[in-house]
């Protein structure tokens, strides 16, 4: 039963929720996106670094916005934006300016899709 426990509070959380989420529509659009640019669908596309939008940056944002919209500036939140702060810097060699603030946007989107709606 312990085990159930667990999986139902780790499915239930809306931070995991968020980040899940804006990965998931990320990855999504790049698939897509590959399908519409190749005319052929490929699990390439899934596991090949940049693309639009950035997924690093899209689930480090869901992330920090999660953990701001649940505890508002708490040390918790700082943590996570500046771990956030060095995922995107790092996207920046593999993505461009509009991958990773496409990203960005999404994340925030998804983390106030699951906490506001």
């Amino acid at each position: 039963m312990l085990i159930m426990e667990v999986l139902m509070k780790i499915i239930s959380n809306r931070i995991i929720i968020s980040c899940f989420l804006a990965w998931l529509v990320a990855e999504l659009i790049q698939f897509i996106g590959y399908y519409l640019k190749n005319k052929k669908f490929s699990l390439e596309s899934v596991f090949k670094t940049g693309g639009f939008p950035s997924r690093h940056s899209a689930g480090v944002a869901a992330l920090s916005s999660s953990l701001f919209f649940m505890e508002n500036i708490s040390s918790l939140f700082v943590v996570a934006l500046v771990f956030s702060m060095v995922v995107v810097r790092d996207a920046f060699g593999r993505h461009t300016l509009k991958e990773i603030l496409a990203g960005i946007a999404l994340g925030l989107l998804a983390s106030a899709i699951v906490f506001y709606v």
